[in-house]
C-alpha cells in the first residue's frame, strides 16, 4: 500500500491536487495533506508515508526544514519539492536532500502524474529491497549466521534496537495448500500476506521481523516478550488466520506454532520450539494454535498394538471390530503427541500392508500401483492423523465391499467385470473379446450377466467407461480431447453423446460443475 502526502499552505492548489488526479490509476492507495510543513511532520509521524509532495515556501515550518526532519523519522520516504521559486538555493537544498524531483508552479497536472507514477515505481523497488533484506537477516538469526553483535549491528540498520536483554520470541505459521500441486507462493500473495502480519503484530510488538521460509513456512521474529499478554496474543494470532484464510481461501488451514521466549543468542532455540510446536497439527488438525511446553506428552508405546487381533478380524470377516481398531488406535495416538511422526507412519503402512496381503490371498487387490512403497509413498503425503485414519479406512472398506461382491456374485460374473474395469480403455473391448476371455459363448455369457446383474454387458461396459471418464473429467491436466480415447472411445463425438444421455450434461459442463 503505497501512502502519499501533499503539503502546501495554498488550498487550491492542496485540493486541487488532491481532487484533480486519480492518485489509484498510477499507484497510490491513500492521500493525505497538511497546510504547513509543522503539521505535515505531525501528520507523517502518524501515518508514515511513502512520499511527500511539498511545497518549499511555507509558514512555521518550510519544506526543506521537513525533508531534512523526513530524512532522520522515515529514511525510505520520498520527497518531492513543488516551488514556485526556482533560485539555486532551493534547488541545491533539493539535491543535498536527495528529493526524488523537483516540480514548479504552476502546477502542470500531467507532470505532477508523471513524476508521482515514477517516484511510486521507486517506491515498490526500494520496499521490496527493504523486504527482502529484512527477509535475509531474519532467515539469518534462525540459524545462528552471526555473532549477536553482528545481529544487533544488522537490526540497527532495519531501525530496530535492541536493549541489552532483549528477549526473542519466534512463531511459525504452516501454509497448507489444498493440494500438493498448487503452485508456491507469488510474489504478490506473499505480499499481501506480510501486509496482513505487519498490520496485526504491530498491536502487540514494535520490533519485529519476519520471512517466508521453504514453500508454505511464515516465521515471525519479535523481540520483545510477548508471551506476558498471551490474551492479546491470541486474539492477533486468530485474527492473522482469517486474514490468511482470505488471501488463500482454499487452502485446508493455517496452523501456528509459537517457541519459547529466549535470548538473542538462543533464537535458533525458540525457532526450533515453535516449528515442533506448529508439527502438532499432525495430532490436533489443520487451524490450531500450539504453544511449546516443557514438559511434553509421553510417547504412546506402538508394541501395544495388537496387530494379530487385527488379522483376526479380516480373517474373520468381522469389518466393525476392524474399523473400531483403526478408529481407536488412531484416536489414542492423537492424546500421545510426543510420539515419533514417522513411527506413527510406519504403523499404519504395516496395518496397510498386512490387510494388502489378506486381500491379495483372495485375489483382491488395493494397491493402485505394483510398487511395494506404494502405500507408504501415499502415507508420507498425508499431514494429519486424521487423514491417514481416512485412508485406511477407505481401504479396509473397499476391501470388504469387494469380499461381498465376490460372494454375492456368480465367479464368471466377478471374472468378467474384473476384465472390463481392468481393459476399459481398450477399443477393441467387445463380447466377442469376453467370450475369449472367458472360454463362453457370446449368448451364453450376456444371459448369464444379465441374469446376475440385471445389465446388459454393453451397458455396464458403457457405465464402467463412463465413471472412469468422470473421474478424468475432475482432472483438469487431462485434455478433454484425451479423455474420450482414454476411457475406449474412438469418436470423441459419439462419446460426448453418450456421456450427456447418461449424465444429463455435456463432459465440459461436468469438468467446470465438479473439477
Amino acid at each position: 500500500m503505497i501512502k502519499m502526502l501533499i503539503v502546501d499552505d495554498e488550498v487550491t492548489t492542496r485540493k486541487g491536487l488532491m481532487e484533480y488526479i486519480s492518485w489509484g490509476e498510477i499507484g497510490v492507495d491513500a492521500v493525505y495533506d497538511a497546510e504547513d510543513g509543522q503539521k505535515g511532520l505531525e501528520l507523517a509521524s502518524a501515518i508514515h508515508p511513502d512520499i511527500v509532495l511539498t511545497d518549499v515556501r511555507m509558514p512555521r515550518m518550510n519544506g526543506i526544514e521537513l525533508a531534512q526532519r523526513l530524512k532522520d523519522m522515515l529514511p525510505l520516504c520520498k520527497v518531492v519539492f513543488l516551488s514556485g521559486y526556482s533560485d539555486k538555493e532551493y534547488l541545491l537544498s533539493a539535491i543535498n536532500l536527495q528529493a526524488v524531483n523537483y516540480i514548479e508552479k504552476p502546477v502542470d497536472l500531467e507532470e505532477v502524474r508523471r513524476v508521482i507514477q515514477k517516484t511510486v515505481a521507486l517506491c515498490i523497488e526500494d520496499r521490496q529491497r527493504l523486504d527482502q533484506t529484512r527477509e535475509n537477516l531474519c532467515l539469518d538469526i534462525i540459524r545462528h549466521k552471526d555473532a549477536p553483535d553482528k545481529i544487533r549491528s544488522r537490526l540497527r540498520k532495519m531501525h530496530i534496537n535492541l536493549p541489552v536483554e532483549a528477549p526473542v520470541t519466534c512463531i511459525v505459521f504452516k501454509l497448507n495448500p489444498a493440494s500438493d500441486n498448487d503452485p508456491p507462493i507469488s510474489t504478490l500473495l506473499k505480499g499481501t500476506l506480510f501486509e496482513a502480519l505487519e498490520k496485526r503484530i504491530s498491536s502487540i510488538s514494535s520490533r519485529y521481523l519476519y520471512a517466508l521460509k521453504e514453500r508454505n513456512l511464515i516465521v515471525l521474529l519479535t523481540f520483545e516478550n510477548i508471551l506476558k499478554d498471551m490474551t492479546g496474543l491470541m486474539e492477533m494470532l486468530e485474527a492473522l488466520k482469517e486474514d490468511i484464510a482470505a488471501a488463500i481461501p482454499n487452502q485446508k488451514g493455517t496452523s501456528v506454532g509459537i517457541g519459547k521466549c529466549v535470548s538473542l543468542d538462543n533464537a535458533m532455540t525458540s525457532y526450533q520450539t515453535a516449528f515442533l510446536a506448529v508439527q502438532k497439527e499432525f495430532f490436533m488438525g489443520y487451524g490450531h494454535i500450539h504453544i511449546h511446553r516443557d514438559n511434553p506428552d509421553a510417547e504412546y508405546d506402538l508394541g501395544s498394538v495388537n496387530l494379530q487381533a487385527f488379522t483376526s478380524y479380516i480373517q474373520e470377516g468381522s469389518e466393525n471390530s476392524a474399523v473400531f481398531f483403526i478408529k481407536s488406535t488412531a484416536n489414542e495416538l492423537k492424546h500421545h503427541s510426543n510420539t515419533l511422526i514417522n513411527n506413527i507412519r510406519n504403523l499404519f503402512f504395516t496395518i496397510l500392508n498386512r490387510l494388502s496381503e489378506l486381500a491379495e490371498d483372495r485375489g483382491i487387490q488395493l494397491k493402485d500401483s505394483d510398487n511395494s512403497e506404494f502405500f507408504w509413498e501415499v502415507i508420507s503425503r498425508l499431514s494429519t492423523i486424521d487423514e491417514i485414519e481416512a485412508y485406511v479406512l477407505e481401504k479396509l472398506g473397499l476391501y470388504f465391499r469387494i469380499c461381498a461382491e465376490k460372494e454375492s456374485q456368480n465367479a464368471i460374473v466377478f471374472n468378467i467385470k474384473n476384465y472390463i474395469r481392468s481393459h476399459y480403455g481398450d477399443m477393441d473391448l467387445s463380447i466377442k473379446t469376453l467370450s475369449q476371455h472367458t472360454f463362453l459363448t457370446p449368448n451364453y455369457l450376456c444371459l448369464l450377466f444379465k441374469k446376475e446383474t440385471g445389465k446388459t454387458l454393453n451397458q455396464y461396459i458403457t457405465e464402467v467407461r463412463i465413471e472412469k471418464a468422470k473421474e478424468l473429467l475432475r482432472n483438469r491436466q487431462v485434455k478433454l480431447y484425451a479423455v474420450s480415447t482414454s476411457v475406449g472411445f474412438s469418436d470423441a463425438n459419439y462419446f460426448a453423446k453418450i456421456f450427456k444421455k447418461l449424465e444429463g450434461i455435456n463432459p465440459s459442463e461436468y469438468r467446470e460443475k465438479f473439477s
